[in-house]
């Protein structure tokens, strides 16, 4: 696995303030190869988005690196296509998802209501791991076409409370954090974003094609996401946070 190109966005869009925040890590396993990690996590509005996605954002790195999880990546990977590889690497990514609920309902009496949609993917190796809990869609573009890799809460995906946080803000509830995993060959496009940036601003087909068109024309990420956020700052639909990660990969 190697990443030749990597950009990250966020805009408030047409909200007071970004309720979003993201983050993004690349590390090298043994030369030539390379592993990525990919947060975004959407703060609900109606119960503390901004401190609930800063508080997710602090508990994200507190258990990716503070419990080994990123560190021991190389490990991992090194291991090949074993079943105990992906399996220890799928159950890391379930434990990024329970961390952040955690947290939040650790700080429930000091803020009240927390509540965050989180999206996290993973390329290692030959795969591709997504875990999430909420509506922050993961989108995958390669030669074949674009497919959706993430359970969303509104098509009746499970999910760890449908979101991570407390009562008021979830929907449903569930006893697993989905995790998905796709073995990946030659070149692709990963994209990682809010519901106001991959779903609510334009159509899919609209969004699978400008996707598609700088995988087959070898456009940049910056370009990509350009395009991308022109396109929602056109809509008419939403008014939301928009933030993303763009990723183009090769294996």
């Amino acid at each position: 696995m190697m990443i030749s190109d990597m950009r990250a966005y966020s805009n408030r869009g047409g909200r007071e303030c970004n309720e979003d925040a993201c983050f993004s890590m690349t590390l090298e396993t043994i030369p030539g190869e390379q592993v990525w990690l990919g947060v975004v996590i959407d703060g609900i509005s109606m119960s503390n988005g901004r401190i609930s996605s800063a508080i997710a954002l602090e508990s994200l790195f507190g258990v990716a690196v503070g419990k080994q999880i990123l560190p021991r990546l190389p490990e991992l990977v090194l291991r090949g296509e074993a079943e105990n590889a992906i399996k220890n690497l799928s159950k890391a990514m379930q434990s990024l998802i329970y961390e952040i609920h955690e947290a939040l309902n650790d700080n429930v009496a000091v803020f009240g209501d927390m509540g965050c949609a989180v999206s996290a993917a993973l390329l290692a190796g030959e795969h591709l791991f997504v875990s999430n809990a909420g509506d922050c869609p993961v989108l995958l573009v390669t030669k074949n076409g674009a497919r959706e890799v993430y359970e969303d809460h509104r098509s009746g995906g499970s999910g760890l409370n449908k979101f991570c946080g407390t009562p008021r803000a979830v929907i449903g509830c569930a006893d697993e954090v989905p995790v998905q995993s796709v073995k990946l060959s030659g070149e692709g496009i990963l994209l990682v974003g809010s519901d106001g940036m991959l779903k609510d601003a334009m159509s899919d087909r609209e969004r699978d094609e400008t996707v598609e068109a700088a995988l087959l024309n070898a456009q940049s990420m910056d370009a990509l996401v350009r395009k991308l956020s022109e396109k929602v700052a056109e809509s008419t639909t939403t008014d939301d946070n928009n933030t993303l990660l763009a990723v183009r990969y090769s294996c």
